[in-house]
């Protein structure tokens, strides 16, 4: 073996063993992804699809929108914010990933406990997620006090339009990337300072009018913080991004069952032989 060779098996090793290094966490899906319903929800009103599907693993927060829309609420070196990524060892598990209508489901996530409620003529996503840290010697996963869960959303169809021109980035087609923090401080963009998530687990049911087509999508990430200041946070701080998932959902409106489109066009065609009658008769 010549010595170029040898340094090629030697650099391909190296970089399995890097590769190796940055990706021993995963998403794991006990009970199957999606867990309970392999079809989108269906109703006469709309159709609710997941999407992606499969939910997709997100290593140190490989993510094209999240670092826009963080800068665009102020995380920027201007205001003293570093943000770094760091792979985790430990997993996150897909315990709850379905789509849904009408009924918002309910379920257990670990210590969460969501209720079922009836909201009619909606439909979206419903997600559990856990998060398993490794804290053998030698990891570097966060734990405890101090873990936070960060999302950010990429839609056609922001809940509050005027607050994601104003705290988001246009990502244009008619899409907005955004944090998903509204109505927190400044500041404080994580989930769990304000829905439903704590240190180890996540749940997210979103929604939106069915009969519409849109495009709801979302990365979550573990997220820990080492501020300036822990007394003022406004003097900025390191924010570091960890793993996290890619999930969401498609509305998708109904299309005229044939009959109706026949039935449609007929009415149509009347109305036009009317007007034409009408028209014959005052010339």
């Amino acid at each position: 073996m010549s010595r170029l060779q040898l340094r090629f098996c030697m650099a391909a090793v190296f970089v399995l063993l890097v590769s190796a290094a940055t990706s021993r966490a995963a998403l794991l899906a006990p009970y199957g992804n999606p867990p309970y319903n392999n079809s989108p929800a269906n109703d006469p009103a709309g159709s609710a699809y997941l999407n992606p599907l499969p939910a997709s693993y997100r290593i140190a927060g490989d993510c094209p929108w999240v670092v826009p829309a963080l800068q665009a609420q102020g995380f920027t070196k201007a205001n003293n914010w570093t943000i770094n990524t760091q792979a985790l060892v430990g997993d996150i598990e897909l315990d709850v990933y379905m789509p849904w209508t009408n009924l918002r489901p309910g379920f257990t996530q670990g210590t969460i406990v969501r209720p079922s409620a009836n909201v009619p003529g909606q439909g979206g996503a419903a997600i559990g997620l856990g998060y398993d840290p490794d804290t053998g010697v030698g990891s570097n996963d966060p734990s405890g006090v101090g873990v936070h869960w960060l999302q950010v959303i990429h839609t056609n169809n922001p809940l509050d339009l005027a607050w994601t021109q104003a705290n988001g980035v246009n990502a244009g087609g008619g899409y907005y990337n955004y944090i998903d923090d509204q109505g927190n401080p400044a500041f404080d963009p994580y989930y769990d300072t304000q829905a439903a998530a704590n240190t180890t687990d996540f749940v997210d049911r979103p929604s939106r009018n069915l009969g519409t087509n849109i495009d709801w999508q979302a990365q979550v990430f573990i997220a820990t913080e080492t501020l300036n200041n822990p007394l003022d946070r406004s003097q900025g701080g390191t924010l570091t991004l960890y793993d996290g998932v890619w999930w969401g959902f498609t509305l998708v409106a109904p299309v005229p069952e044939p009959a109706s489109i026949l039935l449609a066009g007929c009415g149509l065609g009347c109305l036009v032989v009317v007007a034409w009658r009408n028209r014959s008769g005052r010339n």
